[in-house]
């Protein structure tokens, strides 16, 4: 049962249709008028300006919702439109013939989809309230797209398509559809993870639509031509096709499935992907060459995190550093925004306050951070002191909790072991590049500013949200969390280890002539 799910897949799975009977409830739809540009637009962003611009003097009263793709776009359009807010003024003392939007600096068309259908409001609707909401969001802002809108005022809400069907927001009458969305999608060669801005789907520009009929009859206005609907794809790919596949084969195994690249799935990933994931599993020794569980796979399968993650827990025994690496595991996996940044540390390209960074890297960072927030007499004001974002980490420290108790019931740890402080951090770090070898990168000799992963021979640099971003010279070997691809390759949470630990901590794998320094 499902509101967006494409059912034909599942009717051939189980049959086809001879055997299968599918029921589709419809839900309740108000009338939705939909128009479309008359021309493509050259930028998006520019087209989307001048739409809600225009929409707002020529509409009757009722909130807007502007899907863009990701955060980088709603913070630029919501900076935008805060320094529109003096024009508006401005056109609300015009006669309505004289209420007509030049053409922008970036030479963005006067919509006649909407000028064709206008009639002058600025009677009834005074100013703008921009609400952008976004997974990364902290909590308490995100609810503010929820509270009523102040009488005289129109709600711009700058979503991404999390408010395709996770949210309904009331008051809602017209949705303004970029066309466009944020897509993960992993390289099942590489294992890569790469962050792409592509088109949506006819399914999802359906469902975006959907969004102004919930309450009242609505518009929606597509910044596309007719013509490029009908040629997106009918449905987004199912996540399973596009995902790193470890933790499915693993889980997969677990239950007893003894050629999981037979395995009849609804949508079957690609062959290269489930090759991929086995290799690793038999790289950290939770596979046998024979593609069997072994003893250590069985005992990884027990902790619903990454394989990865589940490995460096339980290499943290032999550190004794457990309830330190308990706390980089929850972080990680919490797969949250912990640190806030104003626009001045974004422009600094600067993610985490200085006071919370270490100078080793981005995970003692985040175990710096949940340590200090936990030990605070009242976690919620340091978190607002310290720009952290405090139900991130209280997701984050129901994690931990989770796993802290599976840990000592199903591992049969009878006590959690620590390193003793910040003071004895280096043995997290050499317990993090043991736990992660598959992720260590060495700099580069020629350009210092690149590295290579030292397994997959993949070329990246650090992010630029990572506190190690700015050292001179660069640190020269790491340890990493992610690596993805936007417009470039990059590390993300990354911490510096040293190259001499390599064949000390892991001699299967690099050998001794790692040791030179970059």
């Amino acid at each position: 049962m499902s509101a967006t799910l494409h059912a034909a897949p599942f009717v051939e799975f189980f049959g086809g249709s001879d055997k299968v009977a599918l029921l589709n409830v419809p839900g309740r739809q108000h009338a939705v008028q939909v128009y479309y540009t008359p021309s493509p637009e050259p930028d998006f962003l520019d087209a989307a300006t001048v739409a809600v611009l225009q929409l707002h003097v020529s509409r009757p009263p009722g909130d807007v919702l502007l899907f863009l793709p990701g955060q980088e776009d709603i913070d630029g359009l919501q900076r935008i439109l805060e320094e529109k807010q003096e024009l508006l003024a401005k056109k609300r003392q015009e006669t309505p013939e004289q209420q007509v939007f030049e053409k922008t600096a970036g030479g963005a068309p006067v919509y006649g989809l909407l000028a064709s259908h206008a009639w002058p409001c600025f009677g009834k609707v005074d100013g703008i309230l921009i609400r952008p909401i976004y997974a990364a969001l902290p909590f308490d802002q995100q609810e503010l797209v929820f509270e009523p809108t102040p009488p005289g005022f129109r709600k711009i809400v700058l979503a991404t398509n999390i408010a395709e069907t996770s949210i309904t927001i009331p008051g809602i009458r017209y949705v303004i559809d970029t066309g466009f969305m944020k897509l993960k999608l992993c390289n099942p060669a590489t294992g890569v993870e790469m962050l792409r801005t592509v088109e949506t789907s006819q399914a999802s520009a359906s469902q975006r639509a959907g969004r102004a009929g919930r309450e009242a009859p609505g518009e929606v206005f597509r910044l596309y031509v007719e013509s490029e609907f009908h040629k997106m794809p009918a449905q987004t790919p199912p996540e399973i096709l596009r995902c790193e596949m470890a933790s499915v084969y693993m889980d997969l195994k677990a239950l007893g499935i003894k050629k999981v690249i037979d395995f009849p799935l609804v949508d079957r990933p690609p062959r290269e992907a489930l090759e991929k994931a086995a290799h690793f599993l038999c790289r950290i020794g939770a596979l046998d060459r024979s593609d069997v569980l072994t003893d250590l796979g069985r005992k990884l399968a027990m902790m619903p995190v990454h394989p990865l993650y589940a490995y460096c827990l339980l290499t943290s025994f032999e550190f004794e550093c457990t309830a330190e690496i308990l706390s980089i595991v929850a972080m990680l996996s919490a797969e949250s925004q912990f640190f806030v940044t104003s626009k001045k540390q974004r422009e600094k390209s600067v993610a985490t306050p200085k006071v919370l960074q270490h100078e080793d890297g981005d995970h003692l960072s985040l175990l710096s951070a949940y340590t200090q927030w936990k030990k605070h007499q009242n976690p919620k004001a340091f978190a607002r002191e310290n720009s952290l974002n405090h139900q991130a980490l209280e997701k984050a420290a129901t994690i931990r909790g989770q796993l802290k108790d599976l840990v000592q019931q199903a591992w049969g740890a009878s006590q959690i072991s620590s390193c003793g402080g910040p003071k004895n951090w280096v043995v997290v770090r050499r317990c993090l590049l043991k736990g992660f070898f598959t992720q260590t990168a060495r700099r580069d000799d020629v350009n210092q500013n690149s590295y290579q992963t030292l397994l997959s021979r993949q070329v990246a640099k650090l992010h630029p949200s990572s506190v190690l971003h700015r050292r001179q010279p660069p640190p020269a070997c790491v340890v990493y969390s992610e690596l993805v691809t936007t417009t470039k390759s990059y590390l993300r949470v990354v911490t510096e280890v040293d190259p001499a630990w390599l064949p000390e901590l892991c001699p299967q794998f690099f050998g001794a002539a790692l040791t030179a320094s970059g």
